[in-house]
């Protein structure tokens, strides 16, 4: 109630606008069909979670698919729709993770791997496309989209369905079907103690919003 009455005083308009803001870009929720599969043979009813279902990294054909269908679309004006995209600018290292023994978190940026894929030029010219067309607008949602002293929590623990999603490089089980009693692992900000965002939080606001900076 308070964000609403917050946001009274706020810019308003009676003309009939449709905002479109789509969250988690550059984050890779499930990396394959395989990891899915994996998981889904194991009892872990990832087919039960629309995200899961259905969330992977963009891929250059899918930013050329969502500005074909944008084109087509006009208003009265001939304006097309325009997107506001949430980025979260790192992945989990889970091979460093590994290494460490679930000791020490470790992640790998948005461009990192773009490079590691010889994708990162296309994945540029798509972008270029979309802010020269102004069709995609993209919007800093974090440098990762984990919390990060929770998951870590679990992995060192050798939580059972914490481990197995992550031998499958997967860090994001809804609690809607996780066999494990937990707070969700997704909301980055949602620390405990202040000992956890001084040690986590603080430096991922500060890095997140330097490699968005520096990325586009």
């Amino acid at each position: 109630m308070a964000a609403v009455k917050n946001n009274l005083s706020g810019w308003s308009s009676d003309r009939k606008i449709l905002v479109i803001e789509s969250d988690d870009w550059g984050s890779v929720r499930i990396p394959s069909r395989n990891a899915y599969q994996n998981l889904l043979s194991e009892g872990i009813l990832v087919n039960k979670c629309s995200f899961l279902s259905n969330d992977n990294f963009e891929e250059v054909d899918d930013f050329k698919a969502l500005y074909a269908t944008m084109n087509e679309i006009k208003n009265k004006f001939g304006k097309s729709p325009k997107i506001t995209a949430n980025y979260i600018m790192s992945n989990p290292d889970f091979e460093a993770i590994k290494e460490s023994n679930f000791k020490d978190y470790s992640f790998i940026t948005l461009e990192e791997k773009l490079k590691s894929e010889n994708k990162l030029r296309q994945y540029l010219d798509q972008l270029a496309i979309g802010k020269a067309e102004n069709w995609f607008r993209p919007q800093l949602h974090g440098r990762e989209h984990i919390n990060i002293p929770l998951w870590m929590k679990f992995l060192d623990g050798n939580s059972k369905e914490t481990r197995l999603a992550f031998q499958n490089s997967v860090y994001g089980i809804s609690t809607t079907i996780s066999s494990e009693k937990r707070r969700s692992y997704l909301p980055a900000l949602d620390y405990e103690y202040i000992e956890e965002f001084n040690k986590y939080t603080k430096s991922s606001l500060a890095e997140g919003t330097e490699l968005f900076k520096d990325f586009f």
